[in-house]
This record gives structure tokens, C-alpha cells and sequence, in this order.
């Protein structure tokens, strides 16, 4: 399930661009009218597009048939807000006024424009000047250097410079608002498995940690969210994965994989005690092996609510500096 990219043709090559190519470096899917090269296009290469999921209109379609088609598949439909699409009142008209009834619609400015600017500025039920405590201004140029950067150092997004870090973070907070509009977790891809196991290969294999030191925002949005068998295991799948990238040769797999067999049965088990015993299992394997199942895409879109996020965030980087009693 992918973002709908709304924007002005004229934020194509500067801005929509190096948005785009940031959002799929953070694992977003995107669709977006004419991603390839050509007159009009983003300009990315079909090895790229695969590679990141990105849709768009293919050769000979429809294009009225194919953007509403694409508006009803997606999850979310971010709207570029800039002056160039403030003046297209067909765009504002027939995708953002679509998304916002339909609850999908995510805004950001990606120009100058100022919030005071989209005061009047409605169609229809849609009333752009209610959305403007919601909507961040994201300069498209930091963002196009702070990702050069991250594919230079490796993906250390904490020893961007301080400008091209706010910015980045600026972008971070987006895709969680993103993020939380899904209605089914995401998939576990190469790029997620990359991310991961560079965080976790700075947390320590040990001491253990207790379950009662696993926040109880964090074991209760899991209990509520993957509350089916199919999606515990689904968590626990991708934790291995996780986990397997993570560890140095040295460990075996019984020491630092969650095995199902040392776990409740799902389908018997109500969801807060198989969540706390999944949990308690995971920190006595290990300080990564309890760090990777909270960094699964499945536990992220549980843990979608900004409190269980920070919690979450915060418990995980605490793992990477144990107390030595």
C-alpha cells in the first residue's frame, strides 16, 4: 500500500524529486504521475523504481482513469502544498478534496508558502486553513543533501550536521504520521534489515533485561494491535530476520532467536500475557534480540500512536547503554 504523491508539475524536478527519493530511502512506496525519465518526468531509473516500489502511469493509460484509480488504492495522499499548487483548483479540487473526505489526506509545504497563505483556500468540505498546525514545511533542498550524506556515512542520520538533521527529523515525524494511517503492517524489506541491523549492532548482547522494564504503553499497544495469531507471527518472523543480520557470528541460533516452541500458543493465549511472555522470553536472549522485535515494521505499526512511538524510542535507545549495576 502505497503514498499518493499530490503536487504541482512545476515542484517536479527541484522539490517532488528529492521528497520522493527521501521517502523510499524510509521505505515509503510512493505513487507518484510520472516517476521515470522523459518530458515531465522525475527522472528515476527503472532499476530505482523497482527496487522502491514506486508506481506511477504507465505507457498508454488512461491519465483521468489511472489518478483515480490510484487515489482509491493508496493509504494515504500526501499533499505537496506549494504556491504553484495552491493555483491548480482542478488538483485541489478532484485529489485533495477526495483524500480529506476519505480520511487519507497528509499535507506539507515544499515551497515558501507561508501557513497565513492558505487561510480561504477551500473546495468543497475541504478547508486547507483548518490543516495548518498539521502541515510541516520540509525544504526539499536540505532534504536532497542530508540523503546524500546518509548514503555516504552509512545511514548515521545522528552525525548529519545539525541543519540537515532537523530537517531530516522533519521528515521522520512525517512518515510516522504516515505510518500511522495504515491499516495492516508493512512488509519486512532488504532496506528495513539494513537500517536495523546497523542500530542494533551498537547495542551489547547483554545483561538481560526484565520484562517490568519494557514500558507498559509498549506492551499494551502490541496486546491491542497484534492481537491474531497470524500477526504475532508475523512479528516474531521478522524479528528473526532482524536478529539473524544483527548478531555476530559466535551465537547460535537457540541463544539468540525467539523459537515458538518456548512461547504460549497463540491461538490459546490472550494477547497481554502472550505479549508479555514473548517480551520476557526476548530479554532474556538479549538486549538486540528485545531491541529487534520493537523494530519490526509489524511492532512499528503497532506501536503507531505518538506515545507508545516514544516510549518505544526511547526504551530501545536505553537498551543501547545498560546501567552496570
Amino acid at each position: 500500500m502505497y503514498v499518493f504523491i499530490c503536487h504541482a508539475s512545476e515542484d517536479k524536478a527541484t522539490r517532488i524529486r528529492p521528497l520522493v527519493r527521501a521517502l523510499a530511502y524510509l521505505g515509503q512506496p510512493v505513487w507518484v504521475d510520472r516517476p521515470g525519465a522523459g518530458q515531465g518526468g522525475l527522472g528515476l531509473d527503472g532499476d530505482f523504481l523497482a527496487r522502491h516500489e514506486i508506481g506511477g502511469i504507465d505507457a498508454g493509460e488512461r491519465w483521468a482513469g489511472s489518478i483515480q484509480e490510484a487515489l482509491r488504492g493508496s493509504i494515504v495522499v500526501l499533499g505537496c502544498l506549494s504556491r504553484a499548487l495552491l493555483a491548480k483548483m482542478d488538483v485541489i479540487r478532484d485529489e485533495l478534496t477526495y483524500a480529506d473526505t476519505n480520511k487519507k489526506l497528509v499535507t506539507c509545504i515544499v515551497d515558501d508558502l507561508r501557513h497565513r497563505e492558505l487561510d480561504g483556500v477551500r473546495a468543497g468540505l475541504l478547508d486547507l486553513s483548518l490543516r495548518t498546525m498539521q502541515t510541516p514545511v520540509l525544504d526539499c533542498a536540505l532534504l536532497r543533501d542530508a540523503l546524500g550524506e546518509l548514503e555516504r556515512n552509512g545511514g548515521r542520520a545522528r552525525d548529519l550536521p545539525l541543519e540537515l538533521r532537523s530537517e531530516w527529523e522533519a521528515l521522520e515525524q512525517l512518515v510516522e504520521v504516515i505510518e500511522r494511517r495504515r491499516p495492516e503492517p508493512a512488509r519486512l524489506r532488504d532496506r528495513d534489515i539494513e537500517a536495523a541491523a546497523r542500530t542494533l549492532a551498537a547495542i551489547p548482547v547483554g545483561p538481560m533485561v526484565h520484562v517490568s522494564e519494557v514500558p507498559q504503553d509498549v506492551v499494551h499497544a502490541l496486546a491491542v494491535h497484534l492481537n491474531t495469531p497470524e500477526k504475532a507471527r508475523a512479528t516474531l518472523d521478522q524479528a528473526r530476520r532482524l536478529v539473524l543480520a544483527a548478531f555476530p557470528d559466535g551465537f547460535t541460533e537457540e541463544q539468540i532467536l525467539l523459537q515458538e516452541a518456548e512461547l504460549p500458543v497463540p491461538e490459546t493465549t490472550p494477547p497481554v500475557r502472550l505479549w508479555t511472555s514473548i517480551l520476557r522470553t526476548a530479554g532474556m536472549k538479549g538486549r538486540r534480540t528485545l531491541a529487534a522485535l520493537l523494530m519490526t515494521p509489524c511492532s512499528r505499526w503497532a506501536l503507531r500512536n505518538p506515545v507508545s512511538t516514544e516510549a518505544a524510542n526511547a526504551f530501545v535507545g536505553s537498551l543501547g547503554s545498560p546501567r552496570l549495576d
